[in-house]
C-alpha cells in the first residue's frame, strides 16, 4: 500500500542549500549589531561609557582571555577553555552581567548595549560562534 501524499506535498522536494544556514545566522546577528549600534550612537550622550567598556571586555577577560593565556604557554587549549569560552559568550553569562550593572547602577542604561553588540559582533561580524574542543582555540 502506497502512502497518501498530503495535500501541501509536491513531487519535489525545494530545500536552501546547507551553506547558506551559516550566512543566514551571521546575517541575523549583522542585524541586530547594526540596531544596537544606531541606538548608542543616538544615545551616545547618555551612555556610561566606563560601564560601557567594562561589559563589553568582561565576556573577553572571563571567556578568551584564560585560554589564550594557556594557549600562548602550552601550545593548546584544554577542555576547560572551550567551556569557559562558551559560557561567557552565551546569553546566560551576559543576563548575569546585565543584572550586575542594573544593582550596581540602580536600573538599566545604554551601557548594557554593549553585550549584545560584543556577542553580535563576535558571531555576525567575525564568523565566531561556540567553541568545539575539537577546534582550534
Amino acid at each position: 500500500m502506497s502512502p497518501v501524499a498530503a495535500p501541501w506535498a509536491t513531487t519535489r522536494e525545494v530545500r536552501a542549500p546547507a551553506a547558506t544556514l551559516p550566512t543566514l545566522v551571521r546575517l541575523d546577528h549583522v542585524v541586530v549589531f547594526a540596531v544596537c549600534a544606531a541606538l548608542l550612537v543616538v544615545h551616545r550622550a547618555e551612555v556610561q561609557w566606563g560601564w560601557f567598556a567594562a561589559l563589553f571586555a568582561a565576556i573577553d577577560l572571563v571567556g578568551y582571555l584564560p585560554g589564550a593565556l594557556v594557549v600562548r604557554a602550552r601550545g593548546r587549549a584544554p577542555g576547560w577553555a572551550y567551556h569557559l569560552y562558551n559560557a561567557a559568550h552565551g546569553a546566560p553569562f551576559a543576563l548575569a552581567l546585565a543584572l550586575g550593572y542594573c544593582a550596581a547602577t540602580g536600573g538599566p542604561g545604554w551601557a548594557l548595549l554593549a553585550l549584545p553588540l560584543h556577542l553580535c559582533a563576535d558571531r555576525g561580524l567575525l564568523g565566531n560562534g561556540f567553541k568545539d574542543t575539537r577546534g582550534a582555540f
